[in-house]
């Protein structure tokens, strides 16, 4: 009789260990942010459980692939997947992103899947589910990703967590269209810690993505990759792109394993660290119109608007990458950064730069040797750099060039930024 009891209770606790799942990163609804959230999170190191209600990704109607779109990362990968599976057969776009999804190690997907509550438990969450109409089991996770379009939908604001004001979630940092049209003049310098980009609407309209943007000021390790974030002063279509979604997951999915990753707080992710993720996994940080992107010049301008070394049109997506460098608009920022730059620019109260003033300038700051630098520079000026121009000491400096340099020598993407992007020196 004992025996038989014990088998029953051994039968029951086990029955009840296979109800439950644990994993560092749940995303709620597989939209296309949601689902781009959860490959790169998976692939950026941690274990991840995506859940959506319906049979289908991405809604009941295949999405038009057709938009204008920066073709990098997981958009780059879906879309040419896509086009692939086209070239042989008529297919479905959320048929070719499913097969994505398969293939991703530490990634589960649980399609026809009902949310039936979301609780926070201390610094876990634990989300009850059901599949199928069958027994409700539960999952634990450190951080939790709401990916419901709809806001109605969204289990996250149904339970009561976090409320709405104004149709969005209070987050650690708001996008605006000022953010856009005149980022410079704002006291938080939000562009310095974008982490995803994109078109709006149609080809006229750009974006960048401060990752506070995505996530909750108010409760630990949440986040939305959702209309509900801190999107706010902005009309709904002006982010009616898929591909800037897909984008935007991109970024979510490096924030939201940040924080399992390294024993952390999602709010507490290292910007720098974060943006280099999105770069190893062949994303992109800023709207960059006039740099080909096959450049060599392409990753350094990235980084060198991160930096505020270099200014960028954000709106228009224009760098200006041959304008002239002039030392008003370098002065401040490397004044700021390397208080030591002061001494050369008093010492040389020129107008515009040549290539020997910039060389001079980078030996002043950091102490090399003007003939090793030179000796460099016209080795890789052309073959590693890719310039078009002749390396000539005499010639007025441009921003690609100067970026090239600044990046090669002084690196002042190393200085990191915090969330609102202010530098922590």
């Amino acid at each position: 009789m004992l025996k038989k009891l014990i088998i029953i209770v051994f039968m029951l606790v086990s029955t009840q260990v296979l109800a439950q799942y644990k994993t560092d990163v749940i995303v709620l609804g597989a939209s296309a942010a949601g689902t781009a959230t959860a490959i790169q999170a998976a692939r950026s190191g941690v274990k991840v459980i995506l859940l959506e209600p319906n049979n289908f990704s991405l809604g009941a109607i295949a999405p038009s692939m057709d938009v204008p779109a920066f073709n990098f990362g997981i958009w780059k990968e879906w879309k040419d997947l896509y086009t692939r599976k086209l070239d042989s057969l008529q297919t479905d776009p959320r048929i070719a992103l499913e097969s994505i999804i398969s293939k991703v190690n530490n990634l589960r997907y649980f399609k026809e899947t009902q949310i039936v509550k979301v609780i926070k438990k201390g610094k876990s969450w634990e989300i009850s589910i059901q599949k199928n109409g069958s027994k409700i089991e539960k999952i634990k996770a450190e951080v939790l990703v709401d990916a419901f379009f709809e806001a109605e939908a969204s289990p996250v604001l149904k339970a009561g967590i976090v409320k709405l004001s104004d149709g969005h979630i209070k987050t650690i940092s708001k996008y605006t269209p000022l953010e856009l049209q005149k980022p410079y003049e704002q006291v938080l310098k939000l562009y310095r810690s974008s982490g995803a980009t994109g078109f709006g609407k149609d080809s006229t309209m750009l974006h960048y993505f401060p990752m506070g943007v995505f996530i909750s000021a108010e409760v630990d390790n949440l986040m939305f990759v959702s209309p509900q974030a801190g999107l706010v002063g902005w009309q709904a279509d002006d982010f009616k792109n898929i591909a800037t979604w897909v984008n935007i997951g991109q970024l979510g999915g490096a924030l939201s394993a940040y924080g399992p990753f390294f024993d952390t707080e999602t709010a507490k992710a290292n910007v720098r660290l974060s943006q280099g993720e999105i770069f190893n996994y062949k994303g992109l940080i800023y709207p960059v119109t006039d740099i080909n992107t096959n450049e060599y010049a392409w990753n350094a301008v990235q980084k060198i608007i991160a930096t505020d070394v270099m200014k960028h049109d954000f709106a228009k997506g224009k760098f200006n990458p041959e304008e002239h460098v002039k030392p008003e608009d370098i002065k401040a920022i490397l004044s700021d950064l390397y208080p030591r730059s002061r001494i050369w620019f008093i010492e040389n109260p020129i107008k515009e730069l040549t290539l020997k003033d910039a060389i001079s300038l980078i030996s002043f700051i950091t102490g090399r040797e003007i003939y090793d630098m030179n000796r460099e520079l016209s080795t890789n000026w052309k073959m590693k750099y890719e310039l078009e121009s002749n390396f000539n000491e005499k010639n007025y400096v441009t921003k690609k060039e100067m970026t090239i340099i600044f990046d090669t020598y002084l690196n002042p993407y190393s200085i990191g930024v915090n969330m609102q992007g202010i530098f922590i020196k």
